[in-house]
């Protein structure tokens, strides 16, 4: 099933995606032996990286590269492991890697970022991390977490033409159900016990339901390829009927899309991260999720939420939706 890109790439499964985030952190320090700083750019992990992306709130980014401390559910060293910088400042990766040679031991990101709307990349800033990463000795972390299976079979990686070292997956590998995989090549997991020596072990770990559920999606991806191109021109419609609707009515807008990602936001600046992300205007915002809702749409209920799209639905649902945005407004 697993073909191509994925061929010769042990997975190892785990019961949900916080215990798959945890180990995956304990392996990159074991394969490379370093046991300084992780490396985190744009929107990754849930809390953390948020944090190292709003850079208009000094009281949440005191603007030295270091995660905030006042994050309770977060361990303090773990907080002092870890650097982060913003989307697509290479330069700054640069100096940072330079500022704490030999020790930084991955670089993480999402390759399409989600969660501060659909960022689209940049193919010069991703391949800049790559070569970083290939000069330094450090590994590079895609969270394919939304992305992966999604944009195409071989996830972020194939649409960028870019291999990361270890991938994260959950959601759609899952088929629905709770898991959390990562991937890697042979001599970075063989660090995993049984062959290696960091131990893991988990009561849903693998556990049949989750496993069936993911087999049945991805043979179904894999036997029915086309779904990915329906999927993205249907999202490609979707953000014509939203942008006219919007034009016409007046209203101040930008669409990000990226495949089967795309998200709505209410600024006149084109929206490239968190802080730009983070300009929109929320009444407008509210005055849309709950008209919508009103309407029988159902979006995600935060302006950072990127909408992604299912084959299920059908260009009529898509005319309905956008119907629905012109009654909002």
């Amino acid at each position: 099933m697993l073909k191509g890109r994925w061929k010769h790439r042990p997975f190892f499964f785990f019961g949900t995606f916080k215990e798959m985030e945890s180990k995956k952190h304990t392996v990159n320090r074991r394969a490379l032996l370093k046991t300084s700083s992780l490396a985190m750019l744009g929107l990754s992990l849930p809390n953390i990286t948020w944090a190292t992306q709003n850079t208009n709130n000094p009281s949440v980014w005191p603007h030295n590269d270091k995660i905030p401390q006042h994050f309770p559910n977060i361990a303090p060293e773990v907080i002092e492991e870890v650097v982060g910088k913003s989307h697509f400042d290479l330069d700054g990766v640069k100096a940072l890697v330079e500022a704490n040679k030999g020790e930084i031991a991955a670089i993480i990101l999402e390759p399409v970022a989600g969660n501060m709307g659909c960022i689209i990349p940049k193919d010069e800033f991703i391949q800049g991390l790559r070569d970083i990463c290939t000069q330094e000795g450090i590994l590079l972390l895609f969270d394919e977490v939304m992305t992966g299976f999604r944009l195409g079979k071989g996830g972020a990686q194939e649409a960028l033409g870019i291999d990361a070292d270890i991938v994260m997956f959950g959601k759609v590998i899952g088929g629905g159900l709770p898991v959390g995989a990562f991937a890697a090549r042979a001599e970075i997991m063989a660090h995993l016990a049984p062959e290696g020596p960091v131990y893991q072990a988990g009561t849903l770990s693998g556990n049949p339901l989750a496993m069936s559920a993911g087999l049945a999606m991805l043979t179904a991806l894999n036997d029915q390829p086309e779904i990915f191109t329906s999927l993205a021109e249907k999202t490609e419609y979707l953000h014509k009927g939203i942008a006219q609707t919007l034009t016409k009515k007046g209203v101040t807008h930008q669409i990000n899309r990226y495949g089967s990602m795309i998200s709505v936001h209410f600024t006149d600046e084109p929206v490239v991260d968190f802080a730009s992300s983070a300009k929109g205007n929320n009444d407008t915002f509210k005055k849309y999720f709950h008209g919508m809702l009103e309407n029988g749409v159902y979006l995600p209920p935060s302006a950072f939420e990127s909408y992604f799209l299912n084959d299920a639905l059908s260009y009529a649902d898509l005319d309905r939706t956008i119907e629905a945005v012109a009654k909002v407004f």
